[in-house]
């Protein structure tokens, strides 16, 4: 029996960690003794790589749309296709051609999957796109019906799909980025406080906005330090202009995509976590969730579905939108120690390692012995 793994946006800093999660834990996923592939995005092809997500193994000199895909489960009969992520185009002509196949593939969804099929779905202002709203919603949900399985990383996202198909089998299944679950609470090593402020140069972080909010605890002792290393590249350079003129000698622009030991490194030294995220469906939760397991402080805004989801874990977090009110104390202040304690055990608990371990062993025992997707022979 065999599951392949196709990860369709090749982020340098997660995926290896991910193929290494699925490979040292078979045995707790309960599918020791599968065979398991690991194939990821490139802009020349499917690239098949090692357990490590290290060198290359051997390619497919095509391109990732509805028949390199039908091909590859054609020629190696997996039980299981498990798709993280989306970014492609073609994945709703396989839906939609190969019904058989579709079947098949459990949709790993992330934050911006969602987000670009609401905007796909709601997008254009003319006349005419308004008109063609309802088709749309109607090829989606005729195509997202037929998808095997379709995995949310937060349940406010399982309901948006349910919203556009309720007959999509949708379930919650998390990933463990991190090496371990348990992360002493450090104290800080450095002379200026540093505060993170969004995740990407993408426009929905809303960095100008953010920007503005903190303008009243500019302070000597503080680095405003803004992530701008992939997205929107005019974008990234409008806002390093913004936060220049408004923040002046405070403001940190990073550029450059940090290889994954100095990305860690890096946020090892972050003291306060700060997402001005618009929309329901929260992208870059990998640098909040590290914050909360450091027992650091995290700021989300309110009218995000991930504020109260953290909220009903049991998490401390504070709201993006009460920035401007804050004192400059409030904002940078340590969380108390149960506070920092409690957030890990929060962590332990619903986002963690184990967490993970069990949300995809349900997903892949209910997958892999379901008669509706019997293993093929080989």
């Amino acid at each position: 029996m065999k599951i392949i793994h196709i990860f369709c946006h090749g982020n340098e800093h997660h995926i290896p960690n991910m193929i290494r999660f699925f490979v040292k834990s078979s045995h707790d996923l309960g599918i020791f003794g599968c065979a398991q592939e690991f194939w990821v995005y490139d802009p020349a092809g499917l690239v098949n790589v090692v357990d490590d997500g290290g060198r290359q193994q051997k390619a497919m000199a095509c391109t990732l749309g509805w028949y390199s895909l039908s091909r590859l489960i054609a020629k190696e009969k997996p039980a299981l296709v498990v798709i993280h992520g989306l970014f492609i185009r073609g994945f709703q002509k396989l839906a939609w051609l190969s019904p058989s196949l579709i079947r098949r593939v459990h949709w790993q969804v992330w934050g911006g999957d969602l987000q670009g099929l609401q905007n796909w779905l709601s997008g254009g202002a003319s006349q005419l796109t308004r008109q063609l709203r309802w088709a749309k919603l109607l090829f989606a949900r005729a195509w997202l019906c037929r998808v095997g399985s379709i995995g949310v990383l937060v349940p406010a996202d399982g309901q948006d799909l349910a919203a556009i198909c309720p007959s999509a089998s949708v379930h919650r299944v998390i990933y463990s980025d991190l090496e371990n679950d348990h992360l002493d609470v450090a104290s800080r090593s450095h002379p200026q406080m540093r505060i993170l402020c969004g995740n990407s140069a993408m426009k929905s972080n809303y960095l100008e906005e953010l920007i503005d909010a903190l303008l009243p605890h500019v302070s000597a002792s503080i680095r405003f330090v803004f992530l701008l290393s992939y997205g929107d590249l005019s974008y990234a350079r409008r806002v390093i202009e913004y936060g220049t003129r408004k923040l002046g000698s405070s403001f940190e622009p990073i550029v450059d995509l940090l290889p994954r030991p100095e990305f860690d490194s890096f946020l090892a030294n972050i003291d306060v976590f700060v997402s001005n995220f618009h929309g329901r469906n929260q992208q870059g939760l990998f640098s909040l969730y590290y914050g909360l397991r450091a027992g650091k402080r995290v700021f989300v805004r309110s009218d995000v579905s991930l504020f109260s989801q953290l909220k009903d874990w049991g998490f401390k977090i504070d709201d993006t939108l009460a920035l401007p009110d804050m004192t400059t104390g409030e904002v940078v202040a340590p969380l108390r120690c149960d506070e920092a304690l409690g957030n890990q055990m929060a962590f332990r608990n619903w986002l963690s390692k184990t967490a993970a371990i069990k949300s995809w062993r349900e997903l892949l025992a209910r997958r892999l012995s379901d008669s509706r997707w019997p293993a093929p022979a080989s």
